[in-house]
């Protein structure tokens, strides 16, 4: 019995700034994990915060010609296997014109890479097969960069699969889809999004999105309604959740993009700072300190080892929340201490998720609010 990691497909060009492309995944086949590489080359300009994973709008695993084991965007599968594995995904991002970025996807189908209880048995399914959507043509967020529309999207697809399992017999997976998009119109509206129930729950994570603003001004709070009112497992204000969140991960520190007008490359830090301030070592004898503003309107002061000023400039930046809400998501685990603990939603009739708005700035604010549930199915 061994693991094999092997690609099946390697440097597929996808022929087209966008699409779905459907490939084949290995029948009779124990799958614990699929990790895909998508790959894009910059326009003529240089990027302002066009990032890869904004431009993957569905990432699905589908069985038995319809059955949906995984509907997500890019940005959720991120988000879903940093809170699995506390890791960032590897990604190569750079702003240049014409340079060639990518990221990471890993899709997975346990609690982690290489669990033997939770795996996708594809003896058990008919036609199972990856498909990914996604649209490069579109510009960034400034209205005016873009991926190059001639040199088209490569992807590597790779699973990690059990070899000479016999006697391995998992359980099932986990099914990972989105449940529900929501904007809220009105200050305080409520939204109740009805769950599916039948299975046991993993975790629920809610994407909450508007850029320039945190995610309590978007979200009041939520919480988890068991047959309306009779029980309430999960009730937090938004704050409250986001340190629930942080002490979970137990990784305190936030990332976040940023990208120089001119000559631009694409910088992440990894520290625990304020809005406000922010400090990166590049290493060598370049030293990074980012001053200033809200959402784009940053100031980048880079100083050689003379302390001399070699750039004074605008930046463009780009949050993400690491430890608290990777990716603008929070999440509500079942699974603590272990799978023991995991939420059998056949037991209630009616289970919802109840979302309350916050309470000022919604018309303005614009927030895009996103439901994912993973839950059990067992084959």
């Amino acid at each position: 019995m061994y693991w094999n990691r092997s690609y099946i497909e390697k440097d597929l060009s996808l022929g087209a700034t966008s699409g779905t492309k459907t490939i084949d995944l290995p029948k009779s086949a124990l799958i614990s994990e699929v990790l895909l590489r998508f790959t894009a080359t910059n326009g003529s300009n240089q990027n302002r915060a066009n990032h890869i994973h904004d431009k993957i709008s569905k990432i699905e695993v589908i069985v038995n010609g319809s059955e949906v084991v995984k509907s997500l965007t890019g940005v959720e599968v991120q988000a879903l296997a940093f809170f699995s594995t506390g890791q960032f995904p590897l990604d190569w991002t750079c702003e240049d014109a014409a340079s060639v970025q990518w990221d990471t996807f890993l899709v997975l189908f346990g609690r982690y890479p290489g669990d033997l209880k939770y795996m996708l048995d594809t003896s058990k399914v008919l036609n199972p097969q990856l498909k990914i959507t996604w649209d490069t043509s579109g510009a960034g967020p400034d209205s005016t960069d873009l991926f190059s529309t001639s040199t088209y999207p490569v992807i590597d697809v790779s699973v990690m699969q059990l070899m000479d399992g016999a006697g391995i017999s998992p359980v099932g997976y986990f099914k990972s889809h989105e449940i529900t998009t929501w904007d809220p119109s009105a200050n305080s509206e409520v939204k109740r999004v009805e769950l599916p129930v039948g299975n046991k729950y993993r975790r629920l994570v809610v994407r909450i999105f508007s850029n320039g603003y945190w995610q309590h001004q978007r979200l009041a709070n939520a919480y988890l309604d068991l047959n309306v009112g009779a029980r309430q497992p999960f009730k937090m204000d938004t704050e409250e959740w986001l340190a629930m969140n942080r002490q979970l991960v137990g990784r305190p520190s936030k990332s976040m993009l940023m990208s120089v007008h001119g000559n631009a490359k694409l910088f992440k830090t990894e520290f625990g700072n304020t809005l406000g301030s922010s400090f990166l070592a590049l290493g060598g004898d370049k030293s990074i300190l980012c001053v200033g503003g809200s959402g784009n309107g940053w100031t980048l002061l880079v100083w050689d080892e003379t302390n001399s000023v070699i750039y004074n400039g605008n930046v463009s930046a780009y949050w993400t929340y690491f430890g608290d809400a990777y990716h603008h998501c929070q999440f509500i685990p079942f699974d603590l201490p272990d799978d023991s603990f995991m939420l059998d939603s056949s037991e209630w009739s009616d289970v919802d998720l109840v979302l309350e708005a916050a309470a000022g700035g919604i018309s303005t604010i614009s927030p895009e609010i996103r439901v994912v549930l993973e839950e059990l199915i067992k084959k």
